[in-house]
């Protein structure tokens, strides 16, 4: 099952502090599970379904952004000096990513919906200038579970 968005906010939450990072468009929640099916005798429906293989990732991109938070989905914290700061943000041969916690918040009909990502990694970053645009990174997410919850969904 996938959830679209077309417009929400995003923010990062690193070392327990909440950043604001921008205003995104066309996000993508996707929501998967990989199935078995168990059938006995002759029987031609499955009398048992199990599920295993969950997966919640997706994909999102910006419409308004502070573009020196980006580093906090590829370095995760302690890459800028708090919200705002500055720093340099070096990838080097061995960087990996680090999760941080996604939390996207949209209002349709007038109800606030707020779905949380507890630890979301970053596999994949574009970053496309265009000759008349701004900067337009989009990203790709993948989660894990933590504390046996994968995300939450609050209205």
């Amino acid at each position: 099952m996938a959830f679209l968005f077309g417009v929400g906010t995003l923010q990062i939450s690193a070392t327990g502090q909440v950043f604001s990072i921008g205003k995104i468009q066309n996000v993508k929640l996707d929501i998967s599970y990989e199935n078995g099916q168990l059938r006995g005798g002759t029987d031609v429906f499955p009398v048992d379904t199990q599920f295993f293989n969950g997966k919640v990732e997706g994909s999102f991109e910006y419409g308004s952004i502070e573009l020196s938070q980006v580093a906090y989905m590829l370095g995760g914290s302690g890459v800028f000096a708090g919200a705002g700061g500055s720093g340099t943000l070096t990838i080097s041969g061995t960087l990996k990513p680090h999760h941080v916690q996604i939390v996207f918040s949209a209002v349709t009909n007038g109800i606030t919906a707020t779905w949380k990502l507890q630890k979301a990694y970053v596999p994949n970053l574009t970053l496309d200038w265009k000759r008349t645009d701004y900067n337009l990174p989009s990203m790709n997410f993948i989660c894990d579970s933590t504390a046996g919850n994968v995300m939450t969904l609050q209205q």
